[in-house]
């Protein structure tokens, strides 16, 4: 049901371990790679924007801290960087994976860039990012997708990551246990702001993915 919203911004809410973190990095895989299973009816990133960039589609993840962001989406999405041989073992195929990662500057094992390439032929970049860099890291470059994990507290970031979607017509996934109550990104679809639709995860729906 999360996959096929068509909104531009959309929330899967549910505790913690249940697999929202992995359902937004599945996202942002297909929207990246161009790679879509059957099943799938939401949207489709399929035709680049018409601006001027060096990619066909860009992507930012991000969650509080490095450490949270490098455990969570970045090890969904590539796997395991620490590990030899362990980059590919994600949701992301190493056959799609350009070479190697762009590693941060005074963070472990954090990721900052990744170039893939994608099932249409073009190309496509991932970079991560967390809430505690503050909101200008979440600025600049016009995005395509940008996956939010977590409550970022304020609505700094959620705001820049609105603007990054001004000239791409992109979308807004965040996963999110709702730790810190209603909060403004919380409120921003608790309230149903239009434009916004929320998908409550609970365990069953996780018990039943595992059978």
């Amino acid at each position: 049901e999360f996959h096929n919203l068509l909104e531009p911004e959309k929330m899967l809410r549910g505790g913690n371990q249940m697999g929202k973190t992995q359902g937004g990095a599945a996202e942002m895989t297909m929207h990246s790679l161009a790679l879509y299973p059957d099943w799938h009816t939401g949207r489709k990133f399929l035709v680049p924007p018409k601006i001027e960039r060096p990619y066909d589609f860009i992507g930012w993840y991000g969650c509080t801290t490095s450490g949270k962001t490098r455990d969570g989406a970045q090890v969904k999405l590539l796997g395991d960087v620490r590990q030899e041989g362990g980059l590919g073992t994600g949701l992301i195929p190493l056959d799609n994976i350009v070479g190697k990662p762009t590693m941060a500057r005074g963070i472990s094992d954090f990721v900052d860039t990744i170039n893939l390439t994608r099932e249409t032929g073009g190309k496509a970049v991932l970079r991560g990012k967390t809430f505690e860099m503050g909101r200008t890291a979440w600025q600049v470059e016009p995005v395509d997708l940008i996956h939010g994990d977590e409550d970022p507290g304020d609505f700094e970031i959620y705001s820049e990551c609105q603007a990054r979607l001004t000239t791409t017509g992109g979308m807004i996934i965040w996963s999110m246990t709702p730790m810190l109550g209603v909060t403004p990104v919380r409120r921003h679809f608790k309230n149903k702001t239009p434009g916004t639709a929320e998908v409550l995860m609970t365990i069953w729906d996780a018990a039943v993915s595992k059978r």
